[in-house]
């Protein structure tokens, strides 16, 4: 059989190779294992803290949103009559607001019989100045609603920078602010409320509404964010190369992304996504990746919700905790590669003395008892070996020198009962011994 006779040596080295191979396997197994947990728990953490800045972010805005609100509600020219004339007082209270507000895109009120009176930023993107044909010089844009029936009209105001009117222009209009959906909660509630996220018309950008009924009145309050600023932050909050984040609606579709690609917005979000547990990190495979992904609830007001999917590909976040399995393995094979020439000098210190305790058993076998000595080992079980080896020789040296005593002593015996029974042959077997 195939090594079936093997030196102790190459033994004991095999069976330290097997143990070393093995212990360094179960160690490797244990480190992915957790290195494993340890990437989703570092992945959960970064999960959480992105869309912990994100919520605090949206927290402060609704904050600042509603403080503006109830500040601008105590303006008494808010709650008069919208007219055909160009209302200064109350277009420049509103434009110091869009001024000191950067990311606002506009500010209006609404009355109970649908006219309407509102200052947009012009500063906003160039999609206002195709829609509303504006001068390149407007700075702000004044448009009013008023009047019924086919007097019904919407008035559009042109300013520059110093507030002079550029342009004036007036045409027909169907337009009801109290049917819009910003009007309709604000007047059921007594506090501010914000809209779910949705494309303003003018703008073809994601934006949303605040508003407020002013105490009191059937008038309400609205101001317009667009959500330019959320998706500059979500990029910024990308926490990987592969990362991304995403918020979407109840309705599945998509509000802001971290995606540079803006025609992502407003199309719908991978159903299995929606349809996830939440506020859990699980896989996705996306593709030809995979991908760890979490989703959470960020708000819940009115009855809709608002969702934040954070992902990043999954050999991303194992690669640092890979490879320090990698320098693992290799620290132990360079490990394993040092101790070898100790492990080698650890047994020849159990073979020096195997091999010398053999050549004392040959000295047994060939008789020469005399010559065994103790082999000077510091290893116990060898140790007493030798002793037995020394001992064991005495004792057969011992035994045959006896048996040589006692096979002189009886043929003398014989010898002396011969010479005793004849006279004639008296003395002739002491007498032959002498004379051989």
């Amino acid at each position: 059989m195939l090594f079936s006779r093997i030196s102790i040596r190459t033994n004991i080295l095999t069976h330290i190779l097997i143990l070393v191979t093995t212990i360094a396997l179960v160690l490797s197994v244990l480190q992915y294992y957790f290195s494993i947990q340890m990437a989703y728990a570092a992945t959960e953490k970064s999960f959480h803290q992105t869309a912990g800045k994100i919520t605090v972010d949206m927290l402060s805005r609704d904050k600042l949103a509603k403080e503006i609100l109830y500040q601008k509600q105590n303006y008494p020219p808010i709650v008069e009559a919208i007219t055909g004339s160009l209302q200064m007082d109350l277009a420049k209270r509103y434009i110091y607001t869009l001024l000191r507000y950067k990311n606002m895109y506009a500010i209006y009120s609404g009355k109970q019989n649908g006219d309407l009176f509102e200052v947009i930023n012009m500063r906003s993107p160039k999609e206002l100045f195709r829609h509303f044909k504006a001068p390149e010089s407007t700075r702000w844009l004044v448009l009013t609603v008023s009047g019924s029936g086919d007097e019904r009209k919407q008035r559009a105001y042109y300013l520059n920078e110093s507030l002079s009117l550029l342009l004036k222009k007036e045409e027909t209009s169907n337009y009801m602010a109290n049917e819009r959906p910003w009007f309709q909660k604000a007047i059921a509630k007594r506090i501010a409320v914000r809209t779910a996220p949705y494309t303003f018309t003018t703008l073809k950008q994601k934006g949303i509404t605040y508003s407020k009924r002013v105490k009191m009145t059937s008038t309400v309050l609205a101001l317009d964010f667009t959500l330019a600023k959320l998706q500059t932050l979500l990029k910024e909050l990308k926490f990987s190369e592969t990362s991304k984040i995403t918020m979407f609606g109840r309705d599945g579709k998509i509000i802001a992304t971290s995606s540079s690609d803006r025609n992502i917005v407003d199309t719908m979000i991978d159903r299995r996504l929606f349809e996830s547990k939440k506020e859990t990190v699980f896989m996705l495979e996306e593709g030809a990746e995979t991908r760890f992904n979490i989703v959470s609830t960020m708000s819940r007001e009115s009855g809709s919700s608002t969702y934040l999917n954070i992902s990043v590909n999954r050999d991303e976040m194992l690669k640092p905790y890979l490879e320090n399995i990698m320098y693992g393995l290799a620290a132990a094979l360079l490990l394993f590669i040092v101790i070898l020439p100790f492990v080698s000098m650890a047994t020849s210190q159990i073979v020096k003395p195997i091999n010398a305790l053999m050549l004392e058993n040959k000295k047994i076998i060939k008789r020469r008892f005399e010559d065994v000595k103790e082999v000077k080992t510091n290893i116990i079980e060898l140790d007493r070996l030798s002793r037995s080896f020394v001992e064991m020789a005495q004792s057969i040296h011992a035994y045959q020198v006896a048996q040589k005593e006692l096979m002189d002593s009886f043929i003398k015996l014989i010898a002396d009962a011969i010479d005793a029974k004849s006279p004639y042959t008296g003395g002739h077997c002491k007498r032959v011994p002498l004379i051989a």
